[in-house]
């Protein structure tokens, strides 16, 4: 038939509407009611109340209990089948079970209804497509409860209040199928009582939801127990509301713009005008028809951009014409290009990254599209008196930010000898205003810091938060205007001398990420809190994390370092005595008399209140937000960075635009925990539910999320682990009803040089419908199909950043997902950073301060070595890094960074004494870009440093048959957990130590028997025994120190001058063994051969031939003389070099001779030398090194190995199969180790107030 003219189609369109409306289309309805289980009497008056119901809307109703109807013939008359209220196993025969599946497959909807949910419990077909299954219920059948809506817009629930108190049975179910399926409705656990062993849910107990399984619609809800539920009118307008939207059948009135949509719909269709947008968008009919926002399987989740080694991902904005602005701390400003997925550089700022500065925010004007204006919040290296975070505008024009329209409009102070706490979130609400997030720039206690004593202020949080007349700890509200700005009349203070107008919301101390409500204005924040684990009466609450709202028109204090979560006041404590004044402060009535506060004393605005937080470990207030992952219980970081309005946030017909579901909702994350929920709220904008969001895809640390004009959502990803793994752009969209499809691609070599041959892999692709699949990759977005197998290679010989696509077609269904590809340019190779010192592994002393040495090698720029690089374009910044748990993630507070090759830091200190502690030293270097432009590439490298005690829980694997059980405990010092339940031939495996200068071990612990004995091995349970400790008997609970002296676990060579030289180079011969040489190594210089330091001559490890000073390591293939040069010269009588190269084979580590030359340049007579080693073959002793002859040498006799090893405590007993051989607490590794100049132990030397 021919597309109609324009007269016609209006015609056409309203003829369908009209047919529409007056119900043309006849609906049929099978209630089936048959109960082989527990019988509910009730069915009497469902199937009368929901057969008047459909009467009332012109459906045709049948009711019937037998299960003969179950025939493709007769099924298919039914537009759906509902099972009310049945039980047991209704469908005995395997035809009538083939029937209703083949209904369902080709089409025709279920619903079911309470104990549906106990039905066909031996078919996990039925299973799936009720959504979950009965496991039980409480013994008292009939409580009131309080069920929360948190579907508005669903005909099933949109009738219903949003709490809703109703009576009836209240069924648990044998899994939580939030993210399978649509949750409309849950029951509040609080609000009835259950006595069944397992019979919670906890805080997400979903009763009523959809799905969409293959072709068809199902719908479940879990209420209708008893005879009286049925009475209630509310009951039966939301299962008639299910089964409309199941059957697809016409409501009693819908409202005009579904009729509407519904004829436009069948008018387009008619028209053959369904363009691919189009389409997506008008399938959605009924607001919430598709049944499908809740589901995991309507979203789809793209990576766009793998961020490199080194940069951090901080903060995104969209522009109006959607492509992404990305924010990377160390100063680079990245655009994602959509049009042609890629991305590009646009600007870089030079930044500090010391303590957690950088480059932080950026914010787009609302009139962008005309001026060009961005907001850009960072950290100027070159700002130093004082020191400060500055925001400032800049034009930007094309893909570039042109970095000399810079005009500043805020400069805010900021101290950077301690952690933490920068903030630097900025947006734009819709009125115009600017808000920024500030944090309260503190170095953090798990207490409120409010340390008052001089020279602590860096200690001291109400110098900022709690400080009226200062920046810090504060939401920052502003309206640009030209090149100033005015302050807002509803801001918090009026500004003068003690008053800053720019105050929005004080009291803050980390407001990371915040959310602006379009519609509203209202802004919503996480707070990241502290880390005490526990509550103390004389000190304060347990840390929390907390989720804040200001509102437009109502600025306030939220209470820090006053006060916590549910307004919970911590203790006034005098620093100077370390002692409680059991005091608590005033939440409604806070005073700052702090001597750092420039601002009003005393009337301060009252604390508010929270509006949910949660704690480590399991919260008990909101348990939401408890971690999904319970090897993540001790960390938290509450992310809130969008807050988004149905038809506000992005218009409603956008391609991607989120349902009406997510209206008036926070989308929250915890970075730590690496989990989405979804906060949604009442219509009088309190709290409404927390749920679980996206709960089957996988996160790593989130850090922001934006919407784009085609309703888009834009996520960057952290990553994980020191090295930001999985650091990433991310996009979901929404596509509607669900895909049968699950897209999986996987690429190997996803970054490196071109040319780049990357091989891409599918495993893990399947289609729930079985149909079968054919794939079409894209390699480079550009529309081109590029194979069609599987699993391809592709070789990218262009630089830049690709994404592969891979769309996957049935005949039924199409689905696609991407994998970043950055190729980088062959004229520019990556930069090769090396901590030379301190050693990877190697073990400090809290309170010690560490040298430092850091060398570069770059194909383009040179080295630091020859002056290539300068020192000052390093960046080396150490930090303090903890894991609140054995198997947690871990993470680091920067200290202050350095710029240059060599350097001390410290003293080093902990912040929790008994939490699973390093200390991190990272080093970075961005080089200058290669020929022809080529862009520029970051080297990045870092080294992990132990702490000299080391929790013996925190081990990083163990024996089969080790239980490795861990309780609090009861040593008087403390120490976190015991081991206990080691039995003989246990063992217990410690990763990554470097046992340099480590002279003794001592651990701690009691044994009720004795007779046992600790064997240290490295490299395996059966490797070498560098200490044995015997434990005897001390009675059960008496902790006792278990101490005995540790052989070298580095390879050396050492000799002893006899007396003391000043010494100006070295000579040494690695020999001409093809199967020994010296692979890697540094030499350390002693007046007493027992303060060794920093190497005199630090090296790199690694084996690329030939050899040079700079590299530090020597070839197989080498002979010749290696001349070091030391400048300036030492004074040393013990000179001792250290294997600190890789054991890549069998060889064994020589040195063939050793001569060292004097101030004058005078070669050094070895004949009274004295030579040792820490080994040596048999025919090879040290001394030989010192001969003068250079066929002989010195030789380990045992293979090469690095300096850094893997420890095994391995247990044993007297008596064989001993059981419960002792507890122990923690051990100590006693010497100088790589610390430099020790320091008391404790408390943190004082800082200066003058910054």
């Amino acid at each position: 038939m021919a597309a109609p003219t324009c007269g016609l189609r209006a015609a056409l369109c309203l003829a369908v509407a009209l047919l529409l409306s007056s119900n043309a289309v006849a609906t049929n309805i099978l209630l089936f009611t048959r109960q082989a289980g527990e019988k509910h009497e009730a069915v009497v008056e469902a199937i009368t109340a929901l057969t008047v119901e459909g009467l009332k809307r012109g459906w045709t109703v049948v009711d019937s209990n037998d299960s003969s109807i179950f025939t493709p013939d007769k099924l298919r008359g039914y537009d759906s089948v509902v099972f009310l209220l049945t039980s047991g196993n209704v469908l005995e025969q395997a035809e009538q079970r083939e029937a209703l599946k083949a209904y369902v497959n080709e089409g025709g909807s279920f619903v079911g209804v309470h104990s549906a949910a106990d039905t066909l419990a031996d078919w996990d077909w039925f299973g799936e497509l009720l959504g979950a299954r009965y496991l039980n219920s409480p013994s008292d059948k009939d409580q009131q409860a309080t069920v929360i809506v948190s579907d508005r817009f669903h005909p099933a629930s949109a009738i219903l209040p949003e709490r809703w108190s109703v009576a009836d049975e209240w069924l648990t179910f044998d899994h939580n199928p939030v993210g399978k399926v649509h949750v409309l409705a849950h029951v509040d656990e609080k609000t009835y009582f259950r006595d069944q062993p397992d019979g919670s849910m906890h805080f997400d107990h979903p009763i009523a939801w959809t799905h969409r399984p293959l072709a068809s619609r199902a719908f479940y809800t879990a209420l209708g127990h008893s005879s009286v539920a049925w009475a209630d009118p509310l009951l039966v307008d939301h299962v008639i509301g299910g089964i409309a939207w199941a059957a697809q059948a016409e409501m009693a009135h819908p409202p005009s713009a579904v009729r509407d949509t519904r004829a436009r719909i069948l008018c387009e269709k008619h028209e053959q005008e369904m363009q691919a947008q189009k389409k997506q968008r008008e399938s959605r009919f009924l607001a919430e028809d598709d049944g499908a926002a809740g589901l995991d399987t309507s979203f789809q989740k793209d990576a766009l951009y793998s961020f490199n080694q080194g940069e951090q991902p901080m903060n995104l904005a969209v522009l109006p014409d959607g492509r992404v602005l990305l924010v990377v701390r160390n100063g680079a400003l990245l655009l994602y290009k959509p049009d042609v997925n890629t991305v590009v550089l646009c600007g870089r700022w030079n930044v500090t990254n010391s303590n957690e500065d950088g480059l932080l925010g950026v914010a787009v004007d609302p009139n962008f599209a005309s001026n060009g204006f961005l907001y850009v919040y960072y950290s100027p290296i070159a700002l130093v008196n004082p020191t400060q975070n500055v925001l400032s505008r800049y034009t930007m024009r094309g893909d570039e930010v042109d970095l000399t329209t810079e005009v500043r409009m805020i400069s805010i102070r900021t101290q950077r000898l301690a952690c933490c706490h920068s903030g630097g979130n900025v947006k734009f609400d819709t009125a115009g205003n600017l808000i920024l997030s500030v944090g309260d720039n503190t170095y953090q206690i798990g207490w409120a810091p409010t340390d008052v004593r001089p020279g602590f202020s860096v200690m001291d949080s109400q110098k900022s938060a709690a400080n009226t007349n200062d920046l810090r700890g504060k939401l920052l509200r502003i309206t640009p205007n030209g090149t100033n700005y005015t302050i807002p009349a509803n801001n918090l203070f009026q500004a003068d001398a003690t008053h800053k107008g720019e105050i929005y919301a004080m009291g803050l101390r980390n407001p990371f990420r915040f959310a602006v409500d379009p519609l509203t204005n209202d802004v919503w924040w996480g707070e990241i809190g502290p880390d005490e684990l526990a509550t103390d009466p004389t000190r304060g609450p347990i840390g929390m994390d907390e989720i804040n709202k200001v509102k437009y028109n109502d600025p306030g204090n939220y209470g820090w370092p006053y006060c916590l979560g549910p307004n919970m006041p911590y203790v006034k404590f005098d620093y100077v005595k370390q002692a409680t004044l059991n005091v608590p402060y005033d939440c409604a009535n806070p005073e700052n008399d702090s001597p750092n506060n420039t601002g009003q004393k005393t009337g301060l605005p009252p604390s508010r209140a929270a509006i949910a937080y949660y704690t480590y470990n399991n919260s008990t207030d909101f348990p939401q937000f408890n971690p999904d992952d319970t090897s993540k219980v001790l960390g938290r970081a509450a992310i809130a960075p969008f807050f988004y309005r149905y038809g506000v946030s992005v218009n409603a017909s956008a391609p991607y635009a989120l349902p009406q579901y997510y209206d008036n909702s926070l989308f929250f994350f915890d970075w730590f925990r690496d989990y989405a929920r979804l906060l949604k709220m009442d219509s009088n904008g309190t709290l409404l539910s927390i749920t679980k969001l996206w709960p089957t895809f996988s996160w790593k640390s989130v850090m922001d999320m934006a919407i784009a004009p085609d309703g888009s959502l834009y996520i960057i990803e952290f990553g994980d682990g020191f090295n930001l793994i999985g650091a990433q752009l991310s996009r979901m969209r929404y596509l509607g009803a669900p895909n049968p499809i699950s897209c999986q691609v996987a690429a190997t070599s996803t970054s490196g040089q071109a040319p780049l041959t990357v091989k891409f892999s599918t495993d893990g692709t399947t289609s729930s419908d079985g149909l079968p699949l054919t794939y079409f990759w894209d390699f480079t977005s550009n529309g081109t199909v590029g194979a069609t197998s599987a699993n391809p290679t592709h070789t990218y010989m262009r630089e830049g950043v690709a994404v592969a696509t891979l769309t996957l077609k049935s005949s039924k269904a199409t689905k696609s997902c991407t994998v970043p590809i950055d190729v980088a340019s062959s004229l520019n190779s990556p930069p090769q950073v090396t901590v030379d010192y301190p050693f990877e592994g190697g073990i400090y002393t809290w309170g010690d301060v560490i040298d430092f040495s850091v060398s570069v090698i770059d194909k383009e720029d040179g080295s630091t070595a020859d002056g290539g690089i300068p020192c000052s374009n390093l960046q080396v910044t150490p930090g303090l890094g903890h894991c609140p748990g054995r198997l947690a993630p871990c993470h680091v507070h920067n200290s202050i960074a350095n710029y240059a090759c060599n350097g001390t830091f410290g003293p080093v200190e902990d912040e929790h004494s008994w939490e699973k502690f390093y200390y991190f030293v990272q080093a970075l270097y961005p080089d200058r870009g290669g020929a022809n432009g080529s862009a520029p590439m970051i080297g990045l490298t870092f080294a992990q440093l132990k702490p000299s005690v080391w929790q013996l829980e925190f081990f990083d694997g163990s024996s089969s048959n080790a239980t490795g059980a861990t309780q609090t405990t009861k040593d008087t010092i403390g120490g976190g957990l015991d081991v206990y339940g080691l039995n003989d031939g246990d063992w217990l495996r410690y990763d990554n130590f470097n046992m340099l200068n480590i002279d003794s071990i001592t651990f701690r612990g009691y044994s009720a028997s004795g007779g046992a004995f600790i064997d240290v091995r490295i490299g395996s349970p059966t490797g070498r025994i560098i200490a044995t400790v015997p434990i005897a008997a001390t009675g059960a609970g008496t902790y006792t120190d278990f101490q005995v002296p540790i052989q070298d676990t580095n390879q050396w060579f050492m000799v002893d001058m006899q007396s003391a030289w000043t010494i100006s180079w070295l000579q040494l011969d690695p020999g001409q063994w093809a199967t020994d040489y010296l692979r890697g190594y540094a030499v350390f210089a002693s007046l007493d051969n027992s303060t060794w330091g920093t190497p005199i001559m630090p090296l790199a490890t690694g084996n690329p031939p030939p050899y040079t000073l700079t590299n530090g390591t020597v070839a197989k293939n080498f002979t010749g003389v290696i001349n070091i040069t030391l400048n300036p010269p030492v004074s040393a009588r013990f000179i001792k070099i250290i294997n600190i190269g890789p054991a890549a084979n069998t060889s064994w580590w020589s040195v063939a001779e050793l001569r060292a030359f004097d101030d004058k340049n005078v070669s050094l007579g070895t004949a009274k030398w004295v030579a040792t080693a820490s080994s040596q073959a048999s025919d090879t002793p040290p001394q030989q090194a010192l001969d003068g002859n250079i066929t002989s040498r010195w030789a380990t006799g045992e293979s090469q190995r690095p300096g850094n090893v893997t420890l095994y405590t391995t247990f044993r007993s007297a008596v064989a199969g001993a059981k419960n051989l002792f507890v122990l607490n923690y051990m100590t590794f006693n010497g100088q180790g790589i610390s430099t100049t020790p320091h008391e132990k404790g408390v943190p030397p004082p800082v200066s107030t003058q910054y």
